[in-house]
C-alpha cells in the first residue's frame, strides 16, 4: 500500500458502515503501519457506528483523527491501553475534502489569530475530570439553568447567534471555577480549556463520558 494511513482511514469508514469486506484493506494497512499484533485489538470498536459522525457518515475527518491518534499512541503507549474514543466536531463537516494544508491556510486566512486563554494546564486525566465535575456543578445550579431557558426562549436570535449567546453564557457561568486556574476571562479561557480537555476526551473513557454529559447540560 501506497498510503497505509489513508487506506485504513476509508477502509475504517467502509466498516463502519457495514462493509466487512473493508476489514482486509484495514488488515493489510495496520500491517504497513507496523500494528499487525494488535490489529484485531484496534480494530474491534469498528462496525458500531461509532467512529464515524452519525450526523454525517460521509465526512471523513472524524476518522483521520481517529486514525492518527491510533498511530501516535501505539507508536508510544503499552499494548494494553485503552483505544482512544473518536470525537466527533461540528467543524468537521467544513472544509471537508481538502488537504491538511489547504485547510490550514483556509482556517488561516479567514479566523483571527486565536486570542490569549492563559496559562493553565489540564495535565492529566484524573485533572480533566475533576475539572468536569465543578463545571456539572455549575451546569446543574439554578442560576445557570434560569439563564439557559432564558436564552433558549428568546426568539430574536438566529441558530448561529444562540449558540455565540451560549458559549459566552457558558464562560461567564465557569469564570469562577477558570480564573482561579490561570484560564483566561471569557471565551478565549474557556476555548484553552476546551482544547486541553479534548486530548483526554479522546483518551480516557471517563473523561469522554463525562463530557457527552456536560454538552446536554449546557446545549453546546
Amino acid at each position: 500500500l501506497k498510503e497505509p494511513k489513508a487506506a485504513l482511514r476509508d477502509a475504517v469508514a467502509a466498516m463502519d458502515l457495514e462493509h466487512s469486506a473493508a476489514e482486509a484493506l484495514a488488515l493489510d494497512a495496520l500491517t504497513e503501519l507496523g500494528f499487525k499484533d494488535l490489529s484485531h485489538k484496534i480494530l474491534e470498536p469498528v462496525g458500531s457506528g461509532h467512529i464515524l459522525d452519525p450526523a454525517a457518515p460521509l465526512v471523513l475527518r472524524c476518522v483521520d483523527r481517529w486514525v492518527s491518534e491510533i498511530v501516535n499512541h501505539f507508536s508510544e503507549a503499552d499494548a494494553e491501553t485503552e483505544l482512544p474514543m473518536p470525537i466527533h466536531m461540528p467543524s468537521d463537516r467544513y472544509l471537508d475534502g481538502l488537504d491538511e494544508e489547504t485547510r490550514a491556510a483556509v482556517i488561516k486566512k479567514y479566523i483571527p489569530d486565536e486570542p490569549f486563554g492563559g496559562t493553565a494546564v489540564i495535565s492529566n486525566p484524573t485533572e480533566c475530570l475533576e475539572l468536569m465535575k465543578k463545571w456539572e456543578e455549575v451546569f446543574s445550579g439554578m442560576e445557570f439553568q434560569s439563564r439557559r431557558k432564558a436564552l433558549w426562549d428568546r426568539r430574536d436570535l438566529s441558530f448561529p447567534q444562540r449558540m455565540m449567546e451560549t458559549r459566552t453564557m457558558v464562560a461567564e457561568s465557569l469564570a469562577k471555577v477558570l480564573e482561579p486556574m490561570g484560564f483566561a476571562p471569557g471565551r478565549p479561557g474557556l476555548a484553552r480549556c476546551v482544547k486541553q480537555m479534548q486530548i483526554h476526551w479522546s483518551t480516557d473513557k471517563n473523561c469522554a463520558n463525562k463530557a457527552l454529559d456536560l454538552e446536554e447540560m449546557a446545549d453546546v
